[in-house]
């Protein structure tokens, strides 16, 4: 293999990095170290800027999966909600409908 194509070792700020990875609670580091093995698979490193890269496309993309989740779990949250209101207005809509056909019947209470 020549020199050229050849993956340089990881350096030490990088395996620093990769001690401490950017996990949150909740999060599972082994998805994280899939998602290097994966990158680290498809990139070629030669140099420390390509270190560098791919350590900023691993760290973006945790962060946007990241971001997806909350986004999902802030619909699911809001969900009930949303729901709820709309019920209550039916309710209110239907008590109303009621009450107005009622006093056009002329019914006394």
């Amino acid at each position: 293999m020549s020199d050229e194509n050849r993956a340089s070792p990881v350096p030490f700020f990088v395996r620093k990095m990769l001690k401490k990875p950017p996990i949150m609670a909740g999060e599972d580091r082994a998805e994280y170290e899939e998602l290097v093995r994966i990158v680290r698979k498809e990139i070629k490193r030669r140099d420390v800027q390509e270190w560098l890269l791919l350590m900023d496309i691993v760290e973006a993309e945790w962060v946007l999966q990241r971001l997806r989740g909350v986004k999902v779990g802030m619909l699911h949250n809001a969900i009930p909600g949303v729901l709820h209101n709309k019920v209550s207005k039916l309710q209110v809509c239907d008590l109303w409908t009621r009450a107005t056909t009622v006093a056009r019947s002329g019914a006394r209470f």
